[in-house]
């Protein structure tokens, strides 16, 4: 398992104008694309339109099935 770091919301899904982040890998024998999912999760106050997403330096765990190597990598 290895950590995938990028900027996202200084909150978790559980406040309002958090979110939750799950990531996976897309991987070819010459490119590997990693993809974030943004999850909102359930806001106590209700989704809010104002929110900003990115704040803070947050990670998520992604799963290769094989080392990166010396491929490519878009994100």
């Amino acid at each position: 398992m290895s950590q995938l770091e990028f900027v996202g919301s200084p909150k978790q899904a559980n406040q309002d104008c958090g979110y939750d982040y799950s990531a996976a890998a897309l991987l070819t024998t010459t490119t590997a694309v990693l993809v974030v999912h943004a999850d909102a999760g359930m806001w106590p106050g209700g989704p809010d339109v104002g929110c900003g997403l990115s704040d803070r330096s947050r990670s998520a765990a992604v799963r290769l099935p094989v080392p990166l190597r010396d491929r490519t990598c878009w994100t």
